[in-house]
């Protein structure tokens, strides 16, 4: 299997499956499908987190709205540094 970044702007890198904790080498990569992951910064407590449209495998907590736009949630803000992780493999189009 292979790791590449989601991108709400493009069908054929979706759907998320899970965050990657850190940059992948030629052979191995660990990722996250359900649980803590820390390390974020400026989240806001409680609100949902989605696959970003803009930039390839960053998260936001603004859920894409553009027409066309994929919005698949991956979990809910902890605290500011914290997401939970919760992966919906289904997503919604804009």
């Amino acid at each position: 299997d292979t790791v590449d970044k989601a991108d709400a702007n493009v069908a054929a890198m979706m759907p998320a499956v899970g965050i990657v904790l850190a940059k992948p080498t030629a052979t191995t990569a660990t990722v996250v499908f359900a649980g803590p992951v820390t390390g974020f910064a400026g989240l806001t407590a409680g609100l949902d987190v989605y696959v970003d449209k803009t930039t390839p495998g960053a998260l936001t907590q603004t859920a894409p709205s553009v027409a066309g736009d994929r919005v698949q949630k991956i979990g809910f803000a902890r605290n500011a540094t914290a997401i939970i992780v919760m992966v919906d493999r289904d997503f919604t189009i804009a």
